[in-house]
This record gives C-alpha cells, sequence and structure tokens, in this order.
C-alpha cells in the first residue's frame, strides 16, 4: 500500500487539501450568515406596551435589530401575511410587578 501512488495521494494529499478548504468555507459562510442576520431589523407589534414602558422603549432604540410597529388590528392575519414577524403581549402591570 505504501508503495502505490495513488493511495498516498489518498491517504496523505486528499485530507491536506480539503480540510483547510472545508475550513475555510464553513467559516466565511458561518460570517456571512451572523452579517446577514445583524443586519436584518424584525418588525414586532407590542399589546399593551404602557405596561412595561422600559421594554417598549429598549425595543425601539436602533441598536435593538427591532422594529416596533404600531398595533395592527388583528396581530395574527398581519403575521400570516408576514407584515410583523412577532407580536409581544405584556400583560397588564407587567414592569411593576417585575
Amino acid at each position: 500500500m505504501l508503495r502505490d501512488r495513488r493511495s498516498l495521494a489518498v491517504m496523505f494529499g486528499v485530507p491536506l487539501v480539503l480540510y483547510p478548504v472545508l475550513t475555510i468555507a464553513l467559516a466565511s459562510l458561518g460570517s456571512a450568515k451572523v452579517k446577514d442576520l445583524k443586519e436584518t431589523r424584525y418588525k414586532v407589534a407590542l399589546v399593551n406596551p404602557q405596561a412595561a414602558p422600559e421594554l417598549a422603549r429598549r425595543m425601539a432604540v436602533e441598536e435593538s435589530g427591532i422594529e416596533v410597529d404600531r398595533l395592527p388590528a388583528d396581530p395574527t392575519a398581519a403575521m400570516r401575511a408576514g407584515r410583523i414577524e412577532a407580536v409581544v403581549q405584556i400583560p397588564d402591570h407587567f414592569e411593576s410587578d417585575l
């Protein structure tokens, strides 16, 4: 087996080339996905934001990655239509009870 050049190439040459190429490809794919996720702004509708004004303020900050949308008439239908990604329903007196 050690005398056959093709076997030696497969045993040593292919892993020496294949592993670094796969590592670089996966790293670049991962970094591209992270960059894409950081740049995406998600639309979220808040139900009862006056129960947690600090949470609503933090969600509205530009760096949060969240775009707080005014509450649509039917949040479930807005989610199904793709106009918003999530609905956050805040219970009454949430921040004061917290």
